[in-house]
C-alpha cells in the first residue's frame, strides 16, 4: 500500500467532517481484515498523539476505503492552527502501511448557541 501524501484539508474549529480515505494498492478482498488508525500531533511533535480513532471503534471499512468522524469533541485540546494528521494500516503481523499523510489547518471559529 502506497503512502498518499500532501493528504491536507482545512476545516473551522467544532465543525463535524466525516472523511474518507481511499487506499492505493489493497489486497484482493479489501481492508476488511486489517486494523486502521486515524491521528492528530502537532506538526512538530509527532509523538505527543491529540485525536486517535481506531477500528472497529471510529472507523467503517468498505472495500478500499474508510471513513470516520471529526466531531466537536475532538477539537477541544486543538487550539493552534496546523496540525498533522496520518492513517496507518495494520495487518495480523503488525506490519504498518502508513497510507495518508497531511496537514490540517484549523481555522477558528465563533461558538454560536443554538436555542
Amino acid at each position: 500500500m502506497k503512502t498518499k501524501t500532501k493528504q491536507d484539508f482545512k476545516t473551522h474549529k467544532g465543525d463535524h467532517r466525516k472523511l474518507v480515505f481511499k487506499v492505493e494498492d489493497t489486497p484482493e478482498g479489501g481492508l476488511d481484515t486489517f486494523d486502521i488508525q486515524w491521528v492528530i500531533t502537532e506538526v512538530d511533535d509527532l509523538e505527543d498523539v491529540l485525536v486517535e480513532k481506531k477500528t472497529p471503534e471510529d472507523i467503517t471499512i468498505d472495500g478500499d476505503t474508510f471513513e470516520l468522524d471529526l466531531n466537536e469533541e475532538d477539537y477541544e485540546d486543538l487550539n493552534k492552527q496546523h496540525y498533522h494528521h496520518e492513517a496507518r494500516v495494520i495487518d495480523d503481523y503488525n506490519n504498518i502501511s502508513t497510507t495518508h499523510a497531511g496537514i490540517i489547518e484549523i481555522i477558528p471559529s465563533t461558538k454560536i448557541i443554538l436555542e
